[in-house]
């Protein structure tokens, strides 16, 4: 299989509400598509967006970075690249992308390939692949809204909730976390992210404060991520590691006790093929990996989607309900999320590829 050509697009869709990340304000989500095409016609897609306050590379970096992309790699595509066991590394032969621009060129690889083989992409990454996945549900908004939007998705099947702390007053914080988990109960779990918001004493505090309520873990709760090891000695919640696993050697998080999860976002990780790295190392020293999306469009969201489904040992609730937040999609038919999951059979971008209408050619 050989790629004869490369084209990148740009795109900006509204979201539902204003989103803040790490002090950045965004209002809407902009990124880039590429498309990549065959000799024999066929085309893979794969998305581009650096997320602000997330992603430390910008919009236009990565642009010259899919330019680098399309006039210097060989045109021969290796045969096993879905695999995702280290062929996409040696087929970059040293060079150096952002994770955004990884993640992208992956996709458009993969989904060229599932388009050849006539199968959908999260089929193409393992035969063992589930065709349903579940979904934490994103909790966010003013406490009245936010308790009527739980009590109506336990209702439409949410089995997993995530609630983001440590942006507000801490008292109100802890009161609405034991609402919530009074409303959720025992037949769903409540994670807590703290985006590393927190000295120590604070986090403690909370989490002693806290402590009755039934908590799955709670995600970098620390500022100073050095203080780690105490923070784990003062307080009984389980702990799940995101932006700070980098910091830390993989190997050493078992000797952490509580270290009960690792959210994996592939566009922030470097791409599809080092996550999967990343979910057999969890799973090796039994951490429970956790998919998380970066609020892409369903181009990019139907990769993190197949890889939960294809490469997970059990199916663990993603960080996928991002998409709800976008007001629109690239996709002519958007995906739906039905009781707490989303049905990969219905995700196949084989049959969905990005309207032209909402795509502007850059290159």
């Amino acid at each position: 299989m050989k790629i004869i050509s490369c084209e990148v697009y740009s795109y900006k869709l509204p979201l539902v509400r204003q989103l803040q990340i790490n002090g950045e304000k965004i209002l809407f989500r902009k990124g880039l598509i590429l498309r990549i095409k065959d000799e024999e016609g066929y085309c893979g897609y794969g998305e581009i967006a650096p997320l602000p306050g997330l992603n430390t590379e910008s919009l236009d970096e990565t642009l010259k970075q899919l330019k680098t992309f399309s006039a210097h790699f060989p045109d021969t595509v290796p045969p096993d690249l879905w695999k995702l066991e280290g062929a996409f590394e040696q087929w970059f032969d040293g060079i150096s992308f952002a994770p955004s621009v990884g993640f992208g060129i992956e996709t458009a690889v993969l989904n060229l390939v599932a388009n050849r083989r006539k199968t959908p992409l999260y089929k193409l990454i393992s035969d063992n692949s589930r065709k349903r996945i579940s979904v934490n549900a994103l909790l966010t908004g003013k406490r009245e809204d936010l308790l009527k939007e739980t009590a109506q998705m336990l209702s439409h099947g949410y089995r997993s909730f995530k609630l983001k702390v440590g942006r507000s007053d801490m008292e109100k914080e802890v009161a609405l976390v034991k609402e919530l988990s009074c409303l959720i109960g025992t037949g769903a779990t409540l994670r807590l992210d703290a985006n590393r918001a927190w000295a120590l004493d604070d986090a403690v505090g909370f989490t002693e404060a806290v402590s009755h309520t039934s908590i799955e873990y709670i995600e970098e709760p620390l500022r100073d991520i050095e203080l780690l090891r105490d923070f784990i000695e003062r307080s009984d919640i389980p702990v799940a590691v995101d932006e700070s696993l980098h910091l830390l050697d993989f190997q050493l998080l078992s000797s952490f006790e509580r270290i009960k999860a690792v959210i994996l976002k592939p566009a922030v990780i470097g791409g599809l093929e080092k996550t999967a790295e990343y979910i057999r190392r969890a799973e090796n020293l039994s951490i429970l990996p956790v998919i998380s999306d970066t609020f892409h469009s369903g181009v990019g969201l139907s990769a993190s989607a197949g890889l939960a489904s294809g490469k997970l040992k059990k199916d663990v609730p993603a960080g996928l309900d991002t998409y709800r937040y976008l007001a629109d999609d690239l996709l002519v038919e958007r995906f739906s999320i039905e009781k707490g999951c989303l049905d990969l059979s219905v995700m196949d971008l084989n049959r969905k590829e990005p309207s032209p209408d909402k795509l502007q050619k850059v290159m």
